[in-house]
């Protein structure tokens, strides 16, 4: 069953510079797919961020196109501080880690 309107769910990729963060985009563009085939608009998987800066840069990016929730896709270890900064960003909506 399709709704009229999609929910609007928008990816953060989160990984570490050290890691294999092309494996963490494969789980995550499955991921959306998965949830695409449910009927949810999930948008495109960005590379992963791999600093604060870049988690805050990826998590505004994702607000841009106006999500109802958003999921930060933990593709790798990271750094704790990374994923908080995106958090911190996203907080005022739905999340799911």
């Amino acid at each position: 069953m399709r709704l009229p309107i999609p929910p609007r769910v928008r990816f953060v990729l989160l990984g570490h510079a050290d890691y294999q963060n092309d494996l963490g985009k494969q789980m995550a563009r499955a991921s959306a797919h998965r949830l695409a085939e449910a009927g949810l608009d999930c948008g495109t998987i960005g590379e992963a961020a791999v600093t604060k800066d870049a988690a805050i840069a990826a998590a505004r990016a994702a607000l841009r196109e106006d999500p109802d929730a958003v999921i930060l896709y933990v593709g790798t270890w990271l750094e704790a501080p990374v994923a908080i900064a995106a958090l911190r960003e996203v907080e005022h909506l739905p999340v799911a880690v």
